[in-house]
C-alpha cells in the first residue's frame, strides 16, 4: 500500500486534543510504539438516502471484520481478531466516517478504539483508476481483561483494494497503566 501523508492540520488537531486532556493521550515519551496493518473484508452496509442537498448523498452503516496481515509491538494485540464498526456521511462517495475498531483477544478481552476520519474518492496516480482511501485518527477508550488501563492514539491511512475488500494500517502509541491492585484484597 502506498503511504498517505498526513497533513499538519490533522497532526495539530490530535495534538490539541491531547494537550487540553479530551482524550487520555500518552506522553509522548511514556507510550510504546504501535502500528498494524490489517484486511477487511466489507460486509454489506446498510444505506439510507437522504438526497436533500444532493441526489446522492447517504449515510451508510457498516460493521466488518478484519484480518491482521502485521502488527509491530505489542505483543498482546498480535493474536487478536478484529471487528470495525462505523458510519459514513457521503456526498458522491466523498465524506466523514467515524465509528470503532476492536481487538478481541482469544481468551475473549476486548481493546476498543474510537476513530474518526473521512473517506476519499481519488484517481490512482499509476494506472487512473478510481481508489478510495480512507484517513483519519483513533484513540484507545476502553479495555477489559489485559486490556484494563490501556491508553493511546494515532492515526490511520487504508484504501480499499477491491469492491469488497480494503486494506488498513495504523500507528500511534500505546501505554499501559499500573495493574489495580484487586478489590478483594486483604489489608494488614
Amino acid at each position: 500500500m502506498t503511504t498517505v501523508e498526513y497533513t499538519k492540520p490533522m497532526e495539530m488537531r490530535l495534538i490539541l486534543l491531547c494537550l487540553i486532556g479530551l482524550i487520555g493521550c500518552p506522553s509522548a515519551l511514556a507510550g510504546e510504539k504501535v502500528s498494524g496493518r490489517a484486511l477487511f473484508l466489507a460486509t454489506p452496509s446498510t444505506t439510507i438516502p437522504i438526497g436533500a442537498d444532493d441526489e446522492q448523498h447517504v449515510l451508510r452503516h457498516v460493521a466488518e471484520r478484519g484480518t491482521q496481515i502485521e502488527f509491530t509491538s505489542s505483543d498482546s494485540l498480535k493474536d487478536c481478531s478484529l471487528l470495525r464498526t462505523g458510519s459514513c456521511d457521503l456526498v458522491r462517495g466523498k465524506g466523514t466516517c467515524y465509528g470503532y475498531q476492536i481487538w478481541v483477544a482469544p481468551n475473549g478481552d476486548r481493546l476498543v478504539a474510537k476513530f474518526s476520519g473521512v473517506l476519499l474518492p481519488e484517481t490512482a496516480a499509476d494506472n487512473n483508476l478510481p481508489v478510495t482511501l480512507l484517513r483519519g485518527t483513533w484513540v484507545y477508550v476502553r479495555g477489559s481483561g489485559k486490556f484494563v488501563g490501556v491508553k493511546g492514539a494515532g492515526v490511520y491511512q487504508g484504501r480499499y483494494i477491491s469492491a469488497s475488500e480494503y486494506e488498513l494500517e495504523w500507528n500511534g502509541e500505546l501505554d499501559r497503566a499500573p495493574m489495580a491492585e484487586p478489590t478483594n484484597a486483604k489489608k494488614d
